[in-house]
């Protein structure tokens, strides 16, 4: 199995600034990569891997949306990093509608909860940060209490994952926090 490095996730990131040059967030003028980069932070400063279980997370976490809104493929992907690595970012993507109405994203994360229920932790916690950083976008555009609703929704809809466990791995010391005000 290959032993990633520090330069392999400097990779990911520079592959990540090129697939999603010129793209911006939704209702932003905010370059796409910054969420990206946002996933891979968050995951580092969970705190809960190491190695090269952080390594590999932090890597996929750079990536995690290139299959959906780039040219980059999955074969892109296994020749830059391997197997291991484009398998996980093929269990995160899902072509996601442009209408952003929540119940339409609910559906489609029911669909990568399944894709994603035989992954190893590391992968979760990667898809748990990407939604931490979902709903950092989305107070920008809904109340706290449309946010709340979303998650309270979600976590009704995940069948295959169970989210409050998950948020436990990713943010031990801050679960009480998040779950108050998510729950």
């Amino acid at each position: 199995m290959k032993e990633f490095t520090n330069e392999d996730v400097q990779k990911s990131i520079d592959m990540a600034v090129d697939a999603h040059r010129g793209q911006v967030r939704p209702n932003s003028e905010i370059p796409y990569v910054m969420h990206s980069i946002q996933v891979g932070n968050l995951v580092h400063h969970t705190g809960e891997l190491k190695g090269q279980e952080l390594l590999k997370a932090v890597i996929v976490a750079n990536l995690h949306d290139v299959l959906e809104n780039t040219k980059l493929t999955y074969s892109d992907l296994k020749n830059a990093f391997g197997e291991e690595i484009a398998n996980a970012i093929e269990s995160l993507s899902e072509k996601i509608s442009n209408n952003k109405e929540l119940n339409i994203k609910l559906a489609n994360f029911d669909k990568i909860c399944q894709k994603i229920s035989n992954q190893p932790n590391w992968v979760k916690i990667v898809k748990t940060t990407d939604i931490i950083s979902n709903i950092i976008k989305l107070s920008d555009n809904y109340s706290l209490e449309e946010v709340e609703n979303y998650l309270f929704e979600l976590s009704k809809e995940i069948d295959n994952w169970d989210l409050s466990e998950t948020l436990e791995i990713t943010f031990k010391e801050k679960k009480e926090e998040v779950l108050r005000r998510y729950k």
